[in-house]
């Protein structure tokens, strides 16, 4: 006991040792605590409570440097608490002659433009629109007559949370204008900074142009402007856990910068004048890259490491700038991942140092290697869990995606200014750096794709890095003998995850004023229609949360663009294996004739035709739909595209109609499809409606809604519920919406 209690006294004079010679630490400790509390339960209660803590802490300790450190965390957490107390927009309202302060533009290469404007009654919102007129300049003040609304969430598996990302940004609202005037124009330094910022943006375009073909590529890797990358691209990237890649950061910035300690080293240059030109080359790199808020964090990590003595100090001061520039990049994914990258460099750094010596590595290699291995080990968790796969190849495709993307920007600033002086041709290196990216991100996806997924074995692999960082000691013991309980607990739980797999998965997508349903039993995947052509990226987000890079059957009811279109362009993408359709002759993509009594088999799942007979004349619309039973293990779902009361009748006249469990509601609910007799014959438990909200067609209409629920039949709407899930089992199913009001 007493050796307990001598070691903890141990620990805790270490750490007030580590607190007096690393002044800004606790001060860092203390500003992210306030503005993580205060961003996770959305109020300012838990940083005014921190900021009394810390308070009556500076009149109670008497150590001087803890006493300096814990007053900067005060100024720090009033500084925090007031920006991310401010208001925001709680609700769509509209406006007339609201005053609105340009805070930041972002210029893309596509030409359109960003506005991250702020008002004192909606706070931060941002203004997505085209190329912003000449007269407007960071700093103006704007009157604007419009509406703001708050970002809408997912409304389907695996798609984009917007909502998340504007709201780890401080925006709470998107602004909608119907007319915006310049009350007042920004001051001289605001004008020259708008300046200098359009200036560099030209120079951006050029850039781009430079590499040709790879413009858009070259934009997203290099500078973190997306606007012009291809879906497929960014799937890959996104597929390999490498979509950080697309978002300059300190990769990015290691990658700008390695080449300076060798400059340095042939001028020459004493320890004051490599620090000036550091810090200035880190301001020119954030100009180039547009000072967006990935860029902010990385250039100002970039500048405190070459000011301070040691990498600690240099941690803290970066998490208290880049917090006085804005405190929600502190709570950033990106913040965060290279925070994690530091600490890794700093704790893993000397150990995989002294083990390169041991093994007698060439001192340049190591120097090298080490920084890289070290820093990709400290950003594993959150790329592991960022890509929508996780195989064997996972780690190692992090690592060397890694490297080529800093080996790429190496090149990336002497060949473009080269080129650009001189001739095309010094964009060579750049390009090929490229090039060797996009195709090494390209066949990891297909690597990835092929193994086996290892996502149960995330959790030991975790612990054993920690018992790497842990060192000898009792910590490294107990986690050792901790490591068979948690392997043989991922095991248990992958086995009841398999118990519990469903025979068949349907998701009915939600494509707005559309239709679109996913049917899938882990291995073979069939899609009938696929919204319109511009929820054709949705569709295909839904397709990677469930692991499926091709689709094997496409079915496309009839040609309507809001049933065909998402097929059209899935097609283009090359994720779909065969498509279907009872007009095939009409068919926006090539496709095969479906008719009735043709059967659609895909492993357990069996797809019956009951309408329309391919024999006759059919045009493709409403009342030509193709309509399908499914039955699996006693569950029977019927799809009905967009027919009407006219073929409703004729399936019932000729007996084609059938018990059923479930049904698609025939075009989005309308007053003319889904008859009291239609229902009465099919008498479904649960029917489904794709619609959108906000629809100009009435759907669903009141009427269709009370035939439904006269029938006794449940209704569950995607405008509501968003994607509705249907997982079928031997003897039952469950239908659950991803969105819950």
């Amino acid at each position: 006991m007493k050796e307990y209690y001598l070691q903890r006294r141990h620990i805790c004079l270490k750490l007030s040792e580590v607190i007096r010679d690393n002044i800004l630490a606790l001060s860092a400790v203390t500003a992210l605590i306030c503005v993580s509390a205060n961003y996770l339960t959305g109020t300012m209660i838990p940083g005014l409570v921190e900021g009394l803590a810390v308070l009556t802490g500076i009149f109670v300790i008497k150590d001087k440097n803890i006493r300096l450190s814990l007053s900067i965390g005060v100024l720090f957490i009033l500084y925090a608490t007031a920006v991310m107390g401010g208001p925001s927009c709680s609700g769509e309202a509209s406006f007339k002659d609201e005053v609105f302060s340009v805070q930041r533009i972002e210029r893309r290469l596509d030409l359109t433009s960003r506005l991250y404007l702020r008002s004192r009654e909606y706070g931060r919102v941002i203004l997505n629109m085209d190329m912003i007129p000449e007269d407007i300049s960071t700093g103006d003040i704007l009157i604007i007559d419009g509406s703001v609304r708050p970002p809408e969430g997912p409304t389907n598996p695996g798609e984009f949370d917007y909502k998340k990302y504007l709201r780890s940004m401080g925006i709470g609202g998107i602004l909608y204008p119907d007319d915006i005037r310049i009350r007042e124009h920004s001051g001289v330094i605001s004008l020259m900074e708008d300046r200098i910022g359009r200036y560099f943006f030209y120079l951006r375009v050029q850039s781009a142009e430079l590499f040709g073909e790879y413009k858009g590529e070259s934009g997203a890797v290099f500078t973190g402007d997306t606007s012009l990358i291809s879906d497929k691209t960014r799937r890959e990237f996104d597929i390999t856990g490498l979509s950080h890649l697309l978002a300059v950061s300190g990769t990015h910035f290691s990658g700008f910068l390695m080449g300076f300690p060798l400059f340095a080293d042939i001028t020459r240059m004493d320890r004051k004048k490599e620090i000036i030109f550091q810090l200035l080359l880190c301001l020119f790199l954030g100009s180039f890259t547009g000072w967006s808020g990935s860029v902010t964090r990385a250039a100002f990590m970039s500048m405190v490491s070459c000011l301070c003595r040691d990498p600690l100090s240099g941690m803290s001061l970066a998490v208290l700038v880049i917090g006085a520039s804005d405190p929600y990049l502190l709570v950033s994914r990106g913040f965060l991942m290279s925070f994690s990258c530091g600490l890794s460099v700093r704790f893993l750094g000397p150990r995989l140092r002294a083990f390169f010596e041991e093994k007698k590595v060439p001192g340049a290699i190591t120097a090298v290697f080490v920084p890289v291995i070290a820093g990709r080990a400290g950003m594993l968790p959150f790329c592991l869990f960022t890509g929508s796969r996780t195989g064997f190849f996972t780690i190692p495709i992090l690592w060397a995606g890694s490297f080529l993307a800093s080996c790429a920007c190496v090149f990336y600033i002497p060949s473009v200014i080269l080129s650009l002086m001189f001739g095309d041709i010094f964009i060579l290196p750049a390009k090929l750096s490229l090039v060797a990216l996009l195709r090494f991100v390209s066949l990891s996806t297909d690597l990835i794709g092929g193994s086996p997924d290892c996502a149960p074995f995330i959790l030991p692999f975790a612990f054993v890095v920690l018992m790497i960082l842990a060192g000898k000691g009792r910590i490294r013991r107990f986690l050792l003998r901790m490591l068979p309980l948690i392997l043989a607990l991922s095991i248990a739980l992958e086995i009841t995850e398999q118990l519990q797999k469903p025979l068949v998965t349907l998701v009915f997508i939600d494509v707005g004023q559309g239709d679109s349903c996913l049917i899938t039993d882990g291995d073979i995947s069939i899609l009938i229609d696929g919204g319109r052509y511009e929820y054709g990226r949705t569709v295909s987000s839904v397709l990677d949360y469930y692991l499926i890079d091709k689709v094997d059957i496409a079915v496309m009811s009839h040609i309507d663009e809001d049933h065909s279109g998402g097929i059209r362009y899935l097609y283009e993408e090359g994720r779909i294996e065969r498509v279907y359709t009872p007009a095939e002759d009409k068919a926006p993509c090539p496709s095969e004739d479906l008719g009735y009594g043709d059967e659609l088999v895909a492993g357990e799942i069996r797809l019956r035709c009951i309408y329309p007979e391919s024999s006759l004349p059919n045009d493709g619309g409403n009342e030509g739909s193709a309509v399908i039973l499914m039955e699996v293990s006693g569950t029977g779902i019927l799809f009905t595209g967009d027919i009407g009361f006219e073929t409703e009748s004729l399936l019932r006249e000729l007996g084609l109609l059938t018990d059923i469990d479930i049904l698609k509601v025939a075009h989005h609910g309308s007053r003319y499809s889904t008859s009291e007799g239609f229902l009465r014959v099919t008498s479904p438990e649960l029917c489904i409606i794709s619609v959108g909200r906000h629809n100009n067609y009435g759907h669903p209409a009141k009427e269709t809604l009370e035939r439904i629920a006269s029938s006794g039949s449940e209704v569950l709407k995607t405008s509501s519920c968003g994607a509705v899930t249907v997982k079928i089992y031997k003897d039952r199913y469950l239908a659950k919406c991803f969105v819950i009001s």
